[in-house]
């Protein structure tokens, strides 16, 4: 495994007090892998990747158990110096909103160049023909150009490759993508998914995906992790998580993706609203909206069951 998180939980201190958005989770990560994360707003998928690169907001988050071993390598037990020398060349992360991720006062080529600079120093010019190299891998037509812009003089895809370049830049083992075709439409999003599907194929990356689409992991992902408030509720395949979901939480997502091999009509909908970090219901988390729950599932926590082969799911009442 290129990755291997255990028992990872993080811890928010706040004015409502403490909250755990990140709650026991266990997953790995195998080389040239994708694993999609998917879940609600407030599941903790973002806060997940933030915790993998160590860059939870200070000094209000801390992780307070776990392990994340990359590359055989706890990176918990790494000083701040040396995560430095880890994150962007073994492990990187590409936001959500590309136009955030970039100093709008640098030039493009400036901060790509900065990226390289920092883990493979080197004579300017070297380091510009690098850089010009990175975002015609990337796609970015006229490089050469592209490198005296402003990130808004960029369209929202082709920002998106030049974040993609910056966290490529180093040829990590592992790229957490958090969400990074959201704010692109369509037909760019499908042209950064190939991209990045043409890059793993050339490089071996893996990839932890972070997503609401169930679109995106259909095309992309080839196994699955479902978080809802906090925990991971399912894990398997991606196959298998679309034909037969045993957590009824993965099988209303599943279920709320529109078909075109089903008559129109009314999408189903979860109802109610995900839980409030800082007021969980005892048992399950899911229970309240769970048209399956019964008095034991708001009693207890459900344990992790095995439901098939590769497949796993947190339910009193999985479907096996």
């Amino acid at each position: 495994m290129v990755l291997d998180v255990s028992n990872l939980s993080v811890q928010i201190r706040g004015k409502a007090g403490v909250i755990h958005p990140v709650d026991d989770v266990s997953f790995s990560l195998r080389p040239g892998e994708t694993l999609g994360l998917v879940g609600e707003s407030g599941s903790g998928k973002s806060m997940t990747g933030l915790a993998l690169m160590r860059l939870l907001p200070q000094p209000a988050a801390r992780i307070t158990q776990g392990r994340i071993t990359l590359a055989g390598q706890d990176i918990l037990a790494f000083s701040d110096r040396q995560m430095r020398s880890v994150r962007g060349r073994d492990i990187s992360m590409i936001l959500q909103d590309p136009q955030t991720s970039l100093n709008p006062v640098w030039r493009i080529g400036a901060q790509v160049i900065e990226a390289l600079r920092l883990h493979a120093p080197g004579p300017s010019t070297a380091l510009r023909v690098r850089a010009v190299e990175l975002l015609r891998w990337l796609g970015i037509p006229a490089p050469e150009a592209r490198m005296r812009a402003f990130p808004h003089e960029l369209s929202g895809g082709m920002r998106q490759r030049v974040v993609g370049a910056i966290a490529l830049s180093s040829a990590p083992k592992v790229l957490i993508a958090d969400e990074p075709t959201t704010a692109l439409d369509v037909t760019i999003q499908a042209q950064f998914l190939r991209l990045l599907r043409d890059i793993q194929a050339e490089t071996g990356l893996s990839i932890l995906f972070i997503t609401h689409d169930f679109g995106v992991v259909a095309r992309l992902c080839h196994r699955v992790m479902v978080m809802y408030a906090g925990r991971v509720v399912e894990t398997g395949p991606v196959r298998r998580i679309f034909s037969a979901p045993a957590h009824p939480y993965t099988r209303a997502l599943v279920a709320s993706v529109p078909r075109l091999d089903t008559p129109e009509g009314r999408l189903p909908a979860i109802p109610g609203q995900p839980p409030a970090l800082w007021s969980l219901p005892s048992g399950c988390a899911f229970a309240p909206r769970c048209p399956l729950a019964d008095a034991r599932c708001h009693l207890k926590a459900p344990p992790t069951v095995v439901t098939a082969p590769g497949q796993s799911a947190a339910c009193w009442r999985p479907v096996a």
